[in-house]
């Protein structure tokens, strides 16, 4: 689902760089509204669930002081405004979404258990003979 977003969110910027209607304005809004939805809150929140369960607050904490981060590049963003107007750093902007949301998507597991650990990084031991423990068996609740 993160890929999705990724490439719906770049697509709205590429669409808003070129805008030249009313139309097309609000279509690009809307690509980039349903496109951030996509990659970030839901399926980051699920990975989230999923690969924690006593640390959960902080990696949510985390998740979204990540997030927050992006308040760094506002100096930068106001200089290519400034120097080379707002079709260019949409332009840009969908350039560096594409290629940093593709590479970073491509980090994000939803499941613990295909790459042979627990919630909270724990390894996943036999509960008995060569039956994995699965994680449905192994969660405390």
């Amino acid at each position: 689902m993160i890929h999705v977003g990724v490439f719906i969110l770049g697509g709205g910027f590429f669409l808003f760089s070129h805008t030249n209607s009313t139309l097309t304005f609000y279509l690009a809004v809307v690509l980039i509204a349903i496109g951030t939805s996509l990659m970030t809150f839901m399926p980051l929140g699920t990975t989230l669930m999923n690969w924690f369960d006593r640390n959960r607050a902080l990696a949510m904490g985390m998740i979204l002081t990540g997030l927050a981060v992006g308040g760094f590049f506002v100096p930068g963003v106001a200089w290519v405004l400034e120097k080379y107007g707002w079709r260019t750093m949409a332009l840009v902007s969908g350039v560096v979404v594409l290629i940093s949301g593709t590479g970073l998507a491509r980090i994000v597991r939803k499941e613990p258990e295909p790459y042979g650990y627990l919630p909270d990084g724990a390894l996943a031991v036999p509960a008995s003979g060569n039956t994995p423990l699965s994680l449905r068996e192994s969660r405390m609740f």
